[in-house]
């Protein structure tokens, strides 16, 4: 198996639409193996919300009002040697505190080669506790392209 990161330590960070509001912390992962006679790549993104709270940036650290918990909608788009593409939209919504965000999928029947997997993405919701306060949120986070390349080869 060979695993590949981007970044390859540590995690990207996005800002939100509006100033100080929101960011995400993410990274993508790719994972080659083989399943009988096939080759798959196994694709992991992974991103975490975070508000700023006055003075410093906290996770999601308030339970949320339902509705407001922070959702991830994200394409992932694998090119082949070919030029062959394949994409998956993929929705998460956070489930508890401090809400991360992770989509897998599993590409599978590959060619010899070098495969590049892309990610797009943006994440809304978030920063509105049961409690009412914090409601400032609903920021918009645009998640940058992010890519790596994996190669499958005997």
């Amino acid at each position: 198996m060979t695993t590949v990161r981007n970044p390859a330590q540590g995690t990207k960070e996005f800002e939100g639409d509006k100033d100080r509001v929101s960011k995400v912390k993410a990274f993508l992962a790719a994972e080659v193996s083989q399943s009988g006679r096939s080759h798959e790549v196994t694709v992991t993104y992974e991103a975490v919300p975070y508000i700023w709270d006055s003075v410093a940036w906290f996770g999601e650290n308030n339970k949320l009002a339902s509705g407001w918990e922070p959702k991830m909608d994200i394409t992932l788009t694998l090119t082949q040697p070919s030029g062959n593409t394949r994409s998956e939209s993929i929705s998460v919504v956070g489930k508890d505190v401090p809400y991360p965000l992770k989509a897998e999928h599993v590409f599978r029947y590959l060619e010899m080669g070098t495969h590049k997997v892309t990610v797009r993405g943006v994440k809304t919701g978030g920063r509105r506790a049961t409690d009412g306060r914090n409601n400032t949120g609903n920021d918009r986070v645009v998640l940058g392209e992010m890519s790596l390349e994996v190669t499958i080869g005997d």
